[in-house]
């Protein structure tokens, strides 16, 4: 029970971060709030994950952090619960557990790149905008994508340390 209460803890904080970033939904470039998003999803992914190391870790963070964001943007909500959902089914696929370092850089390193894929769903399916407007901004999706993914990376790291360092010092059990 605790480790679920940890992980619907970060699930939240994933949120709370993710709130912060809501205004550039209004801005209208694509990838752009899922870019911002990556860092912080990635650190509170991999320090959840790190602690926790079973199965369905990855997937309660996100669906806390989708159910809670259902209430605001529905299609967003469902867009992360999907992700979080697909990614946690792939890594797992490949690593089995997340007794591995790597599984846990994986899965909180996935997850957030994993987002815009499904941002151009979101675009063509939820605001019902045509795929080939979406994807004719090559250089735009290009670079959103390589950002997110250097955000990913750097949220992972962070998490992972900050993660380490809070077991070593008995914070995390």
């Amino acid at each position: 029970m605790r480790d679920i209460v940890f992980l619907a803890i970060s699930g939240a904080l994933v949120l709370v971060c993710s709130a912060l970033t809501a205004p550039l939904h209004a801005i209208g470039l694509f990838g752009l709030p899922q870019m911002c998003v990556a860092p912080f999803f990635a650190v509170f992914m991999a320090v959840g994950v790190l602690k926790v190391r079973k199965p369905g870790s990855a997937t309660i963070i996100a669906a806390v952090s989708a159910l809670l964001s259902l209430m605001m943007r529905p299609a967003s909500g469902i867009m992360a619960l999907l992700t979080g959902l697909i990614a946690e089914l792939i890594i797992l696929a490949i690593y089995r557990d997340y007794r591995r370092i790597a599984a846990v850089y994986a899965v909180s390193i996935f997850t957030p790149i994993a987002m815009v894929p499904v941002q151009v769903l979101y675009y063509t399916l939820v605001l019902g905008r045509n795929l080939s407007t979406v994807m004719s901004f090559n250089l735009v999706v290009a670079v959103v994508l390589a950002m997110t993914v250097v955000l990913a990376v750097g949220g992972s790291l962070l998490g992972v340390k900050v993660g380490r360092e809070l077991i070593a010092h008995g914070r995390l059990r």
